[in-house]
């Protein structure tokens, strides 16, 4: 789903008026900014959708991405060569020629670095940082005026992997957000049913799951 569309259904269904000239394009288009009826809604959405979000990868529900880095002599992975801004680190990985992976243990060192606390092979391998990107805050600036025959608004999947069922989800939540200086009760219970659908996703799959356990630290008797 369009960003811009879920936050013009999100407003829509909040709004229950027979009023068939409220319409994507003219949402997109700022057609609607000043209209009495729909103003307070259109600049109120954007805090619950970002919300929602945030919950959707507290509870690691949008898929993790990967990449490729090279560490350092010293065993420093600096994270600012990621496409992305992490918001977490997942997990690093060794991968050999063969496709066999090693899940290496690493600690954050500062704030844009990670090292390595596992030994590894070095020769002919390849070293991976699967992380929960750091979704940035979306605002109406973020939403690009429309024709009828196109539409550049960011695609919510294609971008993030948030999916169709999420961003319903998402839709649902900030109903529930936008209706509680209204209608307190009833947006109690779309809240309520909201966080039901993010509990009941699945959770992110790790591309590189957990196969061994080293020892790291011991006792001697």
């Amino acid at each position: 789903m369009l960003l811009s569309k879920l936050a013009f259904l999100a407003v829509k269904n909040v709004i229950y008026l027979n009023d068939t000239s409220f319409n994507y394009v003219g949402f997109c288009n700022e057609d609607f900014d000043n209209d009495i009826d729909y103003v307070t809604n259109i600049n109120n959405v954007w805090s619950p959708i970002n919300e929602a979000i945030s919950r959707l990868q507290d509870l690691d529900k949008i898929p993790y991405l990967v990449e490729e880095v090279e560490p350092s002599v010293d065993r420093i992975i600096d994270l600012s060569t990621l496409s992305k801004q992490p918001r977490r680190i997942i997990g690093v990985a060794v991968v050999d020629a063969n496709g066999n992976y090693e899940k290496l243990a690493f600690s954050m060192f500062g704030r844009k670095q990670i090292r390595l606390k596992s030994s590894y092979p070095t020769f002919n391998v390849k070293f991976y940082v699967e992380y929960n990107e750091n979704i940035p805050t979306f605002s109406k600036d973020n939403i690009s005026k429309v024709t009828s025959e196109e539409d550049e608004n960011i695609d919510l999947f294609e971008e993030y992997g948030i999916d169709e069922a999420m961003s319903n989800y998402i839709m649902e939540y900030a109903q529930g957000k936008l209706l509680e200086p209204l209608a307190p009760e009833l947006a109690n219970m779309h809240i309520t049913r909201a966080e039901a659908y993010f509990n009941n996703l699945p959770v992110a799959k790790k591309n590189f799951p957990q196969q061994r356990v080293e020892r790291l630290y011991g006792m001697d008797f």
